[in-house]
Formats: structure tokens, C-alpha cells, sequence
């Protein structure tokens, strides 16, 4: 299965498969987040922002470590803990 993710402009497409070790530059790790690539290197170099790996001025992302760091800032409303999965309501007995 593949999964289009499509960007700001119909122009910008990204192919995520399913291999969670794929790896992806700057700008594709933009898109998935709905992100400038200016947005994503501030938040890098400020410390913020999914896991990377650097090999000389390469920079890239796993595609599991961005997904995971997306979860991980994921907000439920209405719970205390806005870190808790969000589950389907239970119905009423």
C-alpha cells in the first residue's frame, strides 16, 4: 500500500511507503508535516522537531520518527491526559 501525502501546492506530492525505515530529506519531511522547510531546519536547529540523521550537510528522517514524533504531539480533547490515545467513545449501558 502507498499513501500519498499531498502538500501546501497540488504540486508537491510524497510517496510514503510502507517501510518505516525509509528515509527522507528536509523538504519531504515538510510535506508530511504540512510545513515550510525553512519551519522544519528552525525547529532543528533549535533542538525541536523528530529525530534526524547528518552525514556531512546531509540531513535526513526516518519516516517512522516523524510519524512517531507527530503521535507523540497528537492533543485529545477533552482529556486530561492530552497525551492519551484517542479511543472511541463507550456506549452507554
Amino acid at each position: 500500500m502507498v499513501d500519498r501525502v499531498e502538500a501546501r501546492t497540488t504540486r508537491e506530492r510524497l510517496t510514503v511507503t510502507e517501510n518505516p525505515e525509509q528515509l527522507i530529506d528536509t523538504g519531504e519531511c515538510a510535506v508530511m508535516r504540512r510545513m515550510t522547510k525553512a519551519a522544519v531546519s528552525q525547529e532543528r536547529a533549535e533542538g525541536r522537531g523528530p529525530a534526524y540523521i547528518k552525514t556531512g550537510r546531509q540531513v535526513r528522517y526516518r519516516v517512522a520518527d516523524v510519524v512517531a514524533f507527530i503521535e507523540a504531539h497528537r492533543v485529545v480533547p477533552g482529556s486530561d491526559d492530552h497525551t492519551a490515545p484517542a479511543t472511541s467513545p463507550t456506549p452507554p449501558p
